[in-house]
């Protein structure tokens, strides 16, 4: 809100503005958030970006990893980084590494 010079007004006139700027299909948004009368112009723009932030489909990432096989004329180095990458996209956890071995030993 710098650019207009509001960081001096109050958070409801922030608010009302960021309001009045984003729209009404925005707002419609807005209304379904919970707890927003007495939240501050920045934990409004927080729930905005948990709103439209991709969720994970976990079901599918794990697809993927256990569907990842090492195609012909691939080289093991770039077979192995594929892996790596896709254990990095789905969080194992702990059982990373064990998980990265059962891969290999499936493909060998």
């Amino acid at each position: 809100m710098d650019a207009i010079s509001l960081n001096a007004e109050p958070e409801s006139q922030k608010i009302a503005i960021l309001l009045h700027v984003i729209g009404k299909g925005y707002q419609e948004i807005y209304n379904t958030f919970n707890e927003v009368s007495s939240a501050s112009t920045n934990e409004i723009l927080a729930k905005f970006e948990a709103y439209f932030v991709h969720q994970r489909n976990i079901t599918y990432e794990c697809q993927k990893l256990f569907l990842l096989v090492q195609r012909e004329g691939k080289f093991a180095d770039d077979f192995i980084t594929e892996l790596l990458k896709q254990l990095r996209s789905f969080d194992y956890g702990s059982t990373n590494d064990s998980v990265s071995v059962d891969k290999l030993v499936r493909v060998a």
